[in-house]
């Protein structure tokens, strides 16, 4: 089971504008999220799918998975699970965490796959409000091969000191960043795969800030994979009315530990 009780320290992360958390996920999570991630990866350049028409989150398929959880139910659980909870809550610092995004990001032995420096908050809908701090996201990636240099790691830039930080995380830690917090990453030049399993929460309902259109392209899309699934009693009480459903509440709705 992950330790429910982990210590976070909300002012180095306010200051920092990120956190490292050591040695969270169990080993069933890390094993689990090992497979999914990389045959998710593989099954997009094995039916090249690059560059095609995707029905849910970004228009095309890239490198990387967005809204990844929409193809595994296993990685909705772990998107879900109790210990995320404990851990968005505190950094966000409300009882009221919202879903935003969750991406599966495998960097395949040298594989042209690198970001520019950016923040995860200007690919959301409302990049200016996240900005004047109307509302506010981080992104937990679930570091499941250690970090390298060679691999790829993330550099963060590191608000406190305005230098980059390269955090090297052990297979099983936590990376945390504010979403208007600039990181980058190079290519993985090793042999192996580099897996990284994001996590994006929002502490409000941040679809509710977008537009007619990425409500559409987003909210209804999710109501109705879940509807086809016949499992919205698992995902949570609510109803179609309530669009922002990409966004909802997720207290109490699983407890994948």
């Amino acid at each position: 089971m992950s330790n429910l009780n982990v210590f976070i320290d909300l002012e180095k992360f306010k200051s920092q504008g990120y956190i490292h958390l050591e040695n969270i996920l169990t080993k069933e999570q890390i094993e689990l999220t090992q497979v999914l991630t990389l045959k998710l990866k593989e099954d997009l350049i094995n039916n090249n799918l690059l560059g095609q028409k995707k029905d849910f989150g970004v228009t095309e398929w890239w490198r990387g998975i967005d809204m990844s959880s929409f193809l595994s139910e296993d990685l909705y659980k772990l998107y879900t699970s109790s210990i995320m909870y404990t851990i968005s809550s505190q950094l966000l610092e409300t009882e009221n965490v919202y879903l935003y995004n969750d991406q599966i990001v495998v960097k395949l032995p040298n594989e042209d796959f690198q970001f520019e420096p950016h923040v995860d908050n200007q690919f959301g809908p409302n990049p200016s409000l996240a900005q004047s701090g109307v509302f506010k996201t981080i992104t937990c990636a679930w570091v499941v091969d250690d970090f390298t240099i060679e691999n790829g790691a993330i550099s963060i830039l590191n608000k406190s000191t305005g230098e980059w930080d390269i955090p090297l995380p052990k297979t099983g830690d936590i990376l945390v960043w504010d979403g208007e917090t600039p990181h980058k990453s190079n290519n993985n030049i090793t042999d192996k795969p580099r897996r990284v399993y994001l996590m994006v929460y929002g502490d409000n309902d941040i679809p509710s800030f977008g537009t007619e259109e990425w409500l559409k392209r987003f909210a209804n899309r999710f109501y109705n994979e879940l509807k086809d699934l016949e499992c919205l009693e698992f995902y949570g009480d609510f109803t179609k009315d309530r669009t922002a459903v990409v966004a909802m509440n997720f207290k109490g709705i699983s407890a994948s530990d």
